[in-house]
C-alpha cells in the first residue's frame, strides 16, 4: 500500500472511532432507558471494530484516552463500576502505555480531553437543564473553552497524526451532530 493510502485508512480509523465515542457518550448522556439509544451501543462496537481493522495503534490509543477522559469528568454516579474509578482508568491508561507507546497515548489523552473540555463548553447550558456535570458545569465553560486549546498543542507536540486527524475526527462527528437534525427535519417537510 502507498503512504497516502495508509494515511487515509488511518484518517478513517480516527473518524470511526470518533463515531464509536461518541455513540457510546450519547448513550451514556441520555441513558439506556430510552428506546431510541437501545442499539447505540451496538453500533458503537461495530465502529470500533472496523476502526480498529484500519488502524489498531490510533483507534486503540483514541479509545482508551476517550474512555479514561470520559469516566474521569463523569464517573458513573450509581456506583456501577467494579473498581474505583481512579484505578480503573489508571490500569487502562497504563496497559495502553505498555500495548502503545507513552507518546500516543499521552497525545491521544491530550486530545481526548480537549475535546472532552470542548464538547461540555458546547453542552453546558444543555448540561445545566438536565442537571448533568460536565466540566464546563464544574470549572466554568469559559475556563474551559480556554483550555481546550491548550491542550490540543501538547497532543499536537507529542504526537502530529494523533492530534491532526483526532481533530479532524472530532470536527466530523460536530459537523454530523449539527447535520443530522437538518436533514431529518428537511426529510420529515418541517
Amino acid at each position: 500500500m502507498s503512504g497516502g493510502t495508509c494515511e487515509l485508512l488511518s484518517a478513517l480509523s480516527v473518524l470511526l472511532a470518533a463515531v464509536s465515542v461518541k455513540l457510546l457518550d450519547d448513550t451514556i448522556d441520555i441513558g439506556s432507558e430510552d428506546s431510541s439509544t437501545q442499539a447505540r451501543p451496538v453500533y458503537a462496537m461495530l465502529l470500533l471494530w472496523a476502526a480498529s481493522v484500519l488502524d489498531i495503534q490510533l483507534a486503540g490509543a483514541l479509545f482508551a484516552a476517550s474512555y479514561v477522559t470520559g469516566m474521569v469528568s463523569r464517573p458513573l454516579a450509581d456506583g456501577r463500576g467494579a473498581l474505583p474509578v481512579i484505578t480503573e482508568s489508571g490500569a487502562v491508561l497504563v496497559f495502553s502505555v505498555l500495548a502503545l507507546g507513552y507518546c500516543r497515548v499521552l497525545s491521544a489523552l491530550a486530545l481526548a480531553l480537549a475535546v472532552q473540555l470542548a464538547d461540555d463548553a458546547m453542552d453546558h447550558k444543555a448540561d445545566m437543564l438536565r442537571g448533568a456535570t460536565g466540566l464546563a458545569t464544574r470549572f466554568g465553560r469559559v475556563e474551559c473553552s480556554l483550555a481546550a486549546p491548550a491542550f490540543w498543542l501538547i497532543a499536537l507536540h507529542l504526537d502530529v497524526r494523533v492530534a491532526g486527524y483526532g481533530a479532524l475526527g472530532a470536527a466530523g462527528v460536530w459537523a454530523g451532530e449539527f447535520l443530522y437534525p437538518l436533514c431529518v427535519r428537511r426529510r420529515k417537510g418541517a
